[in-house]
């Protein structure tokens, strides 16, 4: 069975060579040895839409790692979900997300796919609701898939 990274584990994954919804399925996957150097739930702590608009077409699910590839020394930074073992549809959504607060209190749009005609329809739609003034509120993207979750430590 399959667990969760988290901070300081050693972990064998199988990435794919692009992490661009425009490309990743034709330049294939390769077997990665890595030391999990942090680990990003998007959902609770969702990209900012200035943040995701500069990478519209990256790959993302919830869990956002940053880890040394043991067998180059480089670090990356990859979404949990794009990995063979962990696969997700890689889904995104639109959430206000209020001050101090770790879920939307209303989520925008329907859910966005992991492909290159949604994630246009994704930047479209942030930059027409990004011109409404939520006041202290903020709007957010993050990972739709809810499925994985980590364990309490």
């Amino acid at each position: 069975m399959l667990t969760m990274p988290s901070v300081g584990d050693a972990v064998v994954l199988t990435l794919p060579n692009v992490d661009d919804v425009r490309y990743w399925r034709r330049c294939g996957f390769r077997k990665r040895s890595l030391s999990v150097e942090s680990v990003r739930d998007l959902y609770e702590k969702p990209l900012a839409l200035s943040k995701f608009l500069k990478h519209p077409f990256r790959l993302l699910s919830r869990w956002q790692l940053r880890a040394v590839d043991t067998g180059t020394g480089k670090r990356v930074k990859f979404c949990l979900g794009s990995s063979v073992e962990f696969r997700s549809s890689g889904e995104v959504r639109v959430g206000l997300y209020e001050q101090n607060e770790r879920r939307p209190s209303k989520i925008y749009g329907p859910g966005f796919d992991a492909t290159l005609s949604d994630r246009r329809l994704l930047q479209k739609f942030t930059r027409q609701i990004s011109e409404i003034d939520f006041d202290t509120a903020r709007l957010c993207v993050f990972a739709a898939d809810l499925r994985l979750r980590r364990l309490a430590s």
